[in-house]
């Protein structure tokens, strides 16, 4: 693989408010992955398409994407650690979700009931987040069930600088797709090198992904778009293109700040041939 500088991608933060401890030191273990190399067999026992979600922030898409694709297992890596303590809760509380609609595979839903339970979920856990910020003390958070119990059984969460954790523990031609859903856009010059788009990021990509693999790419800044494409065809190893918006990702966060203001939402796909 080829050297590329080691440079962090994130602003770090170290506020850590009381719940996000509890929810990290209960729910924590019970999702996260086994120690060591990911071998997605261990990890969730079985051999299925594996998607990694980078940065993936309060973890909407992550849900909904493994409400929405059971068949299909989910690793999201974050390294705000409010954001997970957050996702940890809302996949706790997932196992409310409901029944298939007619006609659907076992443990799916349709795509308003993923709405609606992604939905419920985030408010749900967003509401004790605010009370813990206010000062008011949130009920304890309940011990934790963990994913079988849980609407998402195929969802890991994994509070990681994502680079590393591609690096280090995400073995060759091991990843189906890697989600990168409104990455921080970085617009200053002297901040562009902290762009997770990057060298080093796609020589990862173009070995962790099988072949017919692919990044799907979502921002609403068209510098960071125009960049991103150039850093791709520059690499040479995935192909880009414009690509639909996907019909299971909840509108929310970013994406609905950007709609709310008139932004345009671009969407890229890089395959691996």
């Amino acid at each position: 693989m080829a050297e590329h500088p080691r440079v962090r991608t994130y602003a770090a933060r170290r506020r850590v408010s009381p719940l996000t401890r509890e929810r990290l030191a209960i729910l924590g273990p019970l999702w996260s992955l086994p120690p060591g190399p990911l071998r997605p067999a261990a990890a969730f026992g079985r051999q299925v398409p594996l998607v990694v979600d980078i940065g993936c922030g309060h973890g909407e898409a992550a849900i909904a994407y493994a409400v929405s694709h059971p068949t299909h297992d989910v690793v999201a890596v974050d390294t705000h650690t409010p954001g997970i303590a957050r996702l940890l809760a809302a996949a706790e509380a997932s196992g409310a979700a409901g029944s298939p609609a007619a006609g659907e595979a076992p443990g799916a839903l349709g795509r308003s009931a993923v709405a609606s339970m992604v939905a419920s979920t985030m408010a749900s856990t967003a509401v004790s987040t605010a009370a813990s910020t206010a000062g008011a003390r949130p009920a304890r958070a309940a011990t934790g069930a963990g994913p079988a119990a849980s609407g998402v059984p195929n969802l890991r969460i994994e509070l990681a600088d994502a680079m590393a954790f591609l690096e280090e523990r995400v073995g060759a031609a091991t990843l189906d797709a890697a989600h990168l859903f409104f990455p921080d856009p970085w617009p200053k010059a002297r901040h562009a090198k902290r762009r997770l788009v990057s060298g080093r990021l796609l020589e990862l990509l173009t070995s962790r992904l099988k072949p017919g693999g692919h990044l799907l790419l979502a921002t609403d800044h068209t510098g960071y778009a125009a960049y991103a494409i150039a850093q791709v065809r520059a690499h040479g190893a995935l192909v880009p293109v414009r690509a639909g918006r996907p019909c299971w990702r909840p509108c929310g966060g970013f994406e609905a700040r950007a709609l709310a203001s008139s932004r345009e939402v671009i969407e890229i796909r890089a395959e691996r041939p």
